[in-house]
């Protein structure tokens, strides 16, 4: 199983799935239960893909649309977290969270206008979101290390 932001070949075997690396877990109330359902709906996406690696156009809106209100759900749940715990990166947090979420609505909308998505273009909007967000959920979690949570 390819762990999440592995380089990609052209082509995902269907039995294969993205999982969470260990080392990116954070370990903080509903958080990491919250990343396993969007990887979750990510799979999803990516099994739909048929055998030409293509994928309808609104079928991909419509399950992009799912990734993005549980994105939303989730931003809204960690950062309120943070809030509460006064995580001095919040507030570039937040800005990443709302960059992601506007970049998979353009995603989501620009699909909608096409007959078909190729499943590289997916691959490449799941690589760069994930590895940014990773990267600053960990800093989040070396947060919570450092108070002891």
């Amino acid at each position: 199983m390819p762990p999440v932001g592995q380089e990609h070949g052209d082509r995902l075997d269907m039995n294969e799935r993205f999982d969470i690396p260990t080392a990116a877990l954070i370990h903080y109330k509903e958080i990491d239960l919250e990343h396993q359902a969007l990887v979750e709906i990510l799979n999803s996406l990516t099994h739909a893909f048929g055998e030409n690696d293509q994928l309808n156009g609104a079928l991909f809106y419509e399950q992009a649309m799912q990734f993005l209100h549980a994105f939303e759900h989730h931003s809204a749940n960690e950062e309120k977290e943070m809030a509460d715990l006064a995580f001095p990166g919040l507030a570039i947090h937040r800005k990443h969270h709302a960059n992601s979420i506007d970049k998979v609505q353009q995603i989501a909308n620009e699909a909608l206008q096409r007959p078909f998505v190729i499943k590289s273009s997916f691959f490449e909007l799941f690589d760069r979101l994930i590895d940014e967000l990773l990267r600053d959920d960990i800093l989040f979690r070396e947060f919570l290390d450092g108070r002891g949570l």
